[in-house]
């Protein structure tokens, strides 16, 4: 039997979250007015974190699901401009 690996699958570490809480500028994350934590972003517009970030128990169910016995992760395209803006 021939293992099922997936090659295209993206990942919104939860290290980048940290590190956008702790920006006083955009991109960051804040909360909103209903105190829903939201990745406030020119790119992303006020996602709620729950749809901008990963569920690795979600992932990992989805893999068994669908026969996938090892993922290929790469970091989330609109996350890849991240690495070249200041820390603020």
């Amino acid at each position: 039997m021939t293992a099922m690996i997936d090659m295209h699958a993206h990942w919104r570490p939860a290290e980048v979250a940290d590190a956008l809480r702790a920006r006083s500028k955009e991109p960051r994350i804040l909360r909103n007015q209903d105190g829903v934590e939201v990745l406030k972003s020119p790119r992303m517009g006020g996602a709620p974190l729950t749809e901008a970030f990963d569920n690795v128990d979600f992932h990992l169910a989805r893999m068994d699901r669908q026969g996938v016995e090892t993922s290929v992760l790469s970091l989330l395209g609109s996350f890849c401009w991240i690495e070249a803006l200041a820390a603020g």
